[in-house]
């Protein structure tokens, strides 16, 4: 048995080509678990840098039938808000990886919220019950949103407020847009360290 603390053996992971020889044991199991999910679902391998990957799903059949995605809600979300250029625009979707990469952030925030975003009664329930002190309404779930997005002067005078998704939510005492989830709840991607109340060039 795998567990999330111990490192499956390097001749499974490359039975289901998932070995790469960076990963920590986490991000060995972690792939491998994908890899089997997309074994088991009968997804066509991708490629990374031209040699197939099993935490890869094949383009451009992974764009056009979102198996990255869990329920069809999700996918109406993803097409809604990535492949509609009246709301992308402007935002940064890594692709192909939102659409090929099961291991990418962007499409577990979809995942995610993406069901929630269609159901904001049910998302001000769930998140209400996550954090019943913080939480009242929920009123918007944005992707990849940046309040002042195009603004040359928005890093001197707002906090840095960008991540994968972010939840205007009515709290107790006033509005709140999270980014980081030991803060409050919203963003999810490692690569960012948002600064909730402080401005970007204060360090």
């Amino acid at each position: 048995m795998v567990t999330m603390t111990s490192s499956p053996p390097e001749n499974l992971l490359r039975n289901h080509r998932a070995f790469v020889k960076s990963d920590n044991p986490f991000q060995r199991t972690v792939r491998l678990r994908q890899a089997l999910w997309r074994e088991k679902r009968g997804y066509p391998i991708g490629l990374h840098r031209g040699v197939p990957l099993g935490t890869r799903l094949l383009m451009p059949g992974a764009e056009e039938h979102l198996w990255n995605y869990l329920t069809d809600g999700i996918r109406d979300v993803v097409r809604a808000e990535v492949l509609d250029p009246r709301w992308s625009e402007g935002k940064l979707f890594a692709r192909p990886r939102i659409f090929d990469d099961l291991l990418s952030s962007q499409p577990l925030c979809f995942n995610l919220f993406g069901e929630l975003k269609r159901d904001l009664g049910l998302a001000s329930r769930v998140l209400g019950r996550l954090a019943p002190s913080r939480v009242k309404t929920v009123h918007r779930i944005e992707f990849e949103h940046s309040p002042g997005r195009g603004d040359p002067t928005h890093h001197r005078r707002l906090p840095y407020l960008l991540g994968p998704c972010s939840t205007m939510i009515k709290e107790p005492l006033g509005w709140c847009i999270p980014c980081d989830p030991s803060l409050c709840w919203g963003g999810l991607d490692r690569a960012h360290t948002p600064l909730l109340g402080r401005n970007a060039d204060e360090g």
